[in-house]
């Protein structure tokens, strides 16, 4: 008996097609551009072959067995550019965190500290204002306003007033 004779071509190509409800799909040839037909039995990679999709595979009998996903060179990872189209990033205004900082601070320093939180949220928020597109934290300056506040008013309501003399 005499064996058939199976002539066997390794290719390189893409998924063109696939169709996973007949779990079929057809690869092109880099070669020659010439379109071979496979079936979901042969796909040898993980998860599911896809178009546009670079793979490897042999040809029998005019068909494609043997896919498997082309490896990638790994990409090299690069910075966010600002263009004109593009947005700029916001950014917290630098004299919005120093005030609600320093307001913080206020609460164990005291009202000593009250003046420097108003002084930096004023330029906090006329820098917020000249740049809205770059600059944000009006939250952390009204923040820092009504905190100042709040150890005023502490600061006035326990503090002891002087006896008065008969």
């Amino acid at each position: 008996m005499l064996a058939k004779l199976i002539k066997v071509i390794l290719m390189q190509g893409e998924i063109i097609r696939f169709d996973l409800e007949q779990q079929s799909g057809v690869v092109q040839a880099c070669d020659d551009g010439q379109h071979y037909p496979f079936q979901l039995a042969h796909w040898r990679s993980g998860g599911l072959p896809s178009e546009g999709l670079a793979v490897h595979f042999e040809v029998i009998e005019q068909e494609a067995r043997m896919l498997i996903r082309s490896p990638q060179k790994q990409m090299q990872a690069q910075g966010i550019t600002q263009t004109k189209d593009t947005p700029p990033i916001s950014k917290n205004s630098d004299w919005a965190l120093v005030a609600i900082i320093l307001a913080m601070a206020s609460l164990i320093f005291g009202p000593i500290l009250v003046p420097l939180v108003w002084i930096s949220a004023g330029l906090g928020w006329r820098e917020i204002r000249k740049l809205p597109e770059v600059y944000q934290g009006k939250g952390f300056i009204a923040a820092a306003v009504i905190l100042s506040c709040v150890v005023i008013i502490l600061t006035l309501s326990f503090h002891p007033q002087p006896a008065p003399t008969p």
